[in-house]
């Protein structure tokens, strides 16, 4: 097993769901809704409570072909944080 500087978190609503919870102070609903950014891998867009937050998934690969080397998130700033 190679070790890696950043967890990969798959690239499924479940590894949204768990990166933003290991990496954000976000409430996140029960069953929030998440959508698959139809063009580039390990980009998401998840509605949170009071808004919503577009996560960037490390290991897969951004529009330029460079691979992502940590998770990251933006929001539109009105998401609850705990």
């Amino acid at each position: 097993m190679t070790w890696q500087p950043y967890k990969v978190y798959p690239d499924t609503k479940a590894g949204v769901i768990e990166m933003l919870k290991a990496d954000s102070c976000f409430v996140i609903p029960e069953n929030p809704k998440v959508k698959r950014d139809p063009q580039v891998q390990g980009v998401w867009k998840i509605w949170l409570d009071g808004g919503c937050a577009i996560v960037y998934l490390a290991g897969y690969d951004d529009p330029w072909g460079n691979t992502r080397k940590e998770n990251d998130f933006e929001s539109d700033g009105e998401c609850r944080c705990a």
